[in-house]
């Protein structure tokens, strides 16, 4: 359980509930917590890198620009969490 993290259960709370929110409000209850939270880091992210991308399309070449950001940003992560796991398997 300790590999379970927020995301997965947030996606099973949702495979279970969805089709009993007719029915239970515990299910009403969960989705609507659910819902919310996606909400809320929607919102948070757009808050911090809203003027970021701002900046970079307007200054740093326009949708392309803004793509090399996001790509560079993809590609650093996977590249941090693969070598991570490299140095935790040896």
């Amino acid at each position: 359980m300790s590999s379970d993290n927020l995301f997965r259960r947030f996606w099973r709370h949702l495979r279970f509930d969805i089709p009993r929110v007719a029915a239970h409000a515990t299910s009403r209850r969960r989705v609507g917590i659910v819902f919310l939270t996606v909400l809320f880091l929607i919102l948070a992210f757009s808050v911090i890198y809203g003027p970021i991308a701002l900046f970079e399309y307007k200054f740093g070449g326009g949708a392309i620009g803004l793509a090399i950001v996001v790509i560079m940003y993809v590609l650093a992560f996977g590249l941090r969490k693969g070598l991570r796991r490299c140095v935790d398997d040896a």
